[in-house]
């Protein structure tokens, strides 16, 4: 059989896509279902003096009303990664504006055009206050946070002053970055839903399993009775990572009107409701020796925060991993501004990676050397910020092969000395640097079914970059099978946990888990009792499932009844010896299984007497198998990697 793993096959969920049959979270219907939106601020700072909602209630299909004295209080979720709730407090909850854009009142009615007309209806006044939100106005108050678990905010490697005594040059420069929005294609959407003291929640979101545990913190529930499902995104770029308060609004709203209910950000809602990339302003100095060798840099990054929390997306990792450095100094500042919370946005590293390739150029031209040869100069084959080897690095073969595609010996290094005709021509290259990986790991469950068909399960995403095509893949490859046997069903709650999509991570945590079950220790039993035992080398249909030659294929008795329902796991090209007792002593056809065998009839008879076995040829290696209990409902068996 051909490995899948490398092979571009079609999109697994295309069909779905382009045909309409894909449902997202906004497509959701339930019985019952309502229409929420969001009223929201007009003013940056200030309280809010008086809020009149008579004439929306008032308005035709009308529900409910919420604001700040009629919200159910919510518990303020935690903003670790296991939660992301990075916003430090829920609107309507209170009269305190704190950005422009921010809800300040929830409107439920039966259809969404009654519930955005009524949102039109509800009249406020305030006292407003003198909001700050520029960059450029907030910088004398910058400040350098306290560090985090993940991230320390002022760095220090060897001695840059020193670094910068020794240099033949040194550039000084300031850079500036505009606040970035990221404009998914499907704006975040909310579908809430309870029944009794257990709520359902459909949402777009890239990490939901931080989605449940925010709901649950918020409403006190435990974890157990929230579920959250996602089967498709739109897109995200870091917008769906964290947890937003539309989602907590929303089945409070539910909640409270006892009907589910749909919200849908509008398209000028998602500029305040779901995070942001902050503006910068970033100092960047940096040395070398007359051959190009850095000897020191020292980058300040400052970012607007708002006032209520700490978060900063702009990461500066690259600037202390990247290149070979020994001197370095790396600061991080805070200044804050009546904004909401900013978020990550793809990638969250750019703006750093922009200021330091913009003084490695201008650095390049000081020293008159090669703008390409001089990374090269400085390339680092371990990571400079932890001092761990990259887990891959071609970053000079692609250096070389890109300045050969691109002709790049062809290029006249003075500034401005190409033309079109009138028009300046650039020509330029720059490196780009994302933190990945050292991220947890996730949990898969894998039932195999008696007809030679798997399901893998993971409470994972797709947010458009192919999860549930590459994750079949793994599967198919991991279980020997065909890629048309194997199902990936992810984006639900109640499956193994996996972390938030993102920080190219789902692939590399999500990957291994897939082949765990299987691999390691066995799935479990088929969803559905069967009578014969459940071994996925069993090619009951062999045109269907194609297992691949040398591995076993265990017999069921001829007499028929069950020989306690259970499954191993296999990985291909691994050859299995399972022994099994025969619920009927009497048979004793001998099995046999040849190295190119794939397929045993139906009616074949038990092996020897009491057993089932496979032969397998010298130095085949063997694993024990292991018995699945057998349970009511669901089934299955979950590893972490």
């Amino acid at each position: 059989m051909t490995t899948m793993v490398g092979r571009p096959i079609a999109r697994l969920d295309g069909d779905a896509k382009v045909t309409g049959a894909a449902r997202y979270a906004a497509d959701v219907q339930v019985a019952g279902l309502t229409h929420g939106t969001l009223v929201m601020s007009t003013i940056a700072r200030g309280r809010i003096a008086r809020i009149d909602t008579r004439a929306a209630e008032a308005a035709p299909g009308v529900l409910a009303v919420l604001t700040h004295r009629t919200m159910p209080r919510l518990a303020l979720p935690n903003a670790d990664l296991a939660t992301a709730y990075f916003q430090r407090f829920v609107p309507v909850q209170d009269d305190v504006v704190r950005y422009a854009g921010q809800p300040i009142a929830v409107v439920v009615a039966g259809t969404l055009e009654q519930a955005q007309h009524a949102a039109t209806l509800v009249d406020v006044e305030y006292a407003a206050e003198q909001p700050a939100v520029t960059l450029a106005e907030g910088m004398p108050t910058a400040y350098v946070p306290p560090p985090t678990p993940v991230e320390h905010n002022d760095v220090v490697r060897g001695d840059p002053d020193a670094g910068f005594a020794a240099a033949h040059a040194v550039v000084d420069a300031e850079y500036l970055t505009p606040l970035q929005h990221h404009n998914s294609l499907e704006p975040s959407a909310t579908v809430a839903q309870w029944d009794g003291d257990r709520l359902t929640v459909h949402e777009s979101a890239q990490y939901i399993n931080a989605t449940r545990n925010a709901l649950a913190q918020a409403f006190r529930l435990p974890p157990a009775n929230v579920r959250v499902l996602s089967p498709y995104l739109g897109g995200g770029f870091g917008s769906k990572g964290p947890v937003w308060p539309h989602t907590l609004l929303t089945a409070a709203a539910a909640r409270r009107v006892g009907q589910p209910v749909k919200l849908v950000l509008t398209r000028a809602q998602t500029y305040t409701s779901n995070g942001h990339r902050a503006a910068t302003h970033q100092r960047l100095r940096i040395g070398a020796d007359r051959d190009g060798r850095l000897t020191a840099i020292e980058h300040v990054l400052t970012q607007h925060v708002s006032r209520t929390d700490e978060f900063m997306g702009n990461g500066a990792e690259p600037i202390r991993m990247l290149y070979a450095v020994p001197n370095l100094r790396s600061t991080q500042r805070a200044v804050r501004l009546d904004m909401p919370t900013q978020s990550f946005v793809r990638s969250p590293e750019t703006a750093a990676v922009h200021a330091l390739e913009s003084a490695l150029d201008e650095l390049a031209v000081a020293l008159g050397v090669d703008p390409v040869e001089l990374r090269i100069r400085n390339h680092s084959a371990i990571n400079q910020d932890t001092g761990v080897p990259h887990g891959s690095n071609h970053l000079v073969e692609c250096y070389r092969r890109g300045a050969e595609a691109f002709g790049w010996a062809r290029r006249d290094p003075r500034p401005g000395s190409m033309r079109d005709g009138d028009a300046l021509v650039g020509w330029g290259m720059a490196t780009a640097a994302h933190t990945a990986g050292n991220r947890p790991g996730a949990g898969v469950r894998v039932a195999l079914g008696p007809d030679g068909t798997a399901t893998v399960q993971c409470a994972t995403h797709d947010i458009g970059t192919g999860t549930s095509t590459v994750m079949t893949q793994v599967a198919a490859d991991t279980l020997g099978m065909h890629l048309h046997t194997v199902t990936f069903e992810l984006g639900d709650t109640d499956f193994p946990p996996a972390f938030a999509s993102a920080a190219s991570s789902t692939v590399p945590a999500v990957g291994p888990a897939s082949c765990g079950p299987a691999r390691r220790r066995g799935t479990a039993r088929s969803p559905s009792p069967s009578p014969i035992p459940v071994h996925p080398c069993t090619a009951w249909r062999p045109s269907r499932s194609g297992w691949p030659r040398g591995t076993c294929s265990p017999r069921p008795c001829r007499r028929g009844g069950s020989a306690t329902a259970t499954s191993w796991g296999t990985t291909a090209g691994r050859r299995w010896s399972p022994a099994r007792r025969c619920p009927h002593r009497s048979a004793t056809r001998p099995a046999r299984c040849s190295p190119r065998s794939t397929s045993t009839p139906r009616s074949a008879g038990c092996a020897s007497p009491g057993w089932w076995a496979c032969s397998t040829p010298a130095g085949c290696s063997t694993t024990r198998p292991h018995a699945a209990r057998p349970s009511a409902g669901r089934s299955g068996a979950s590893a972490s990697p």
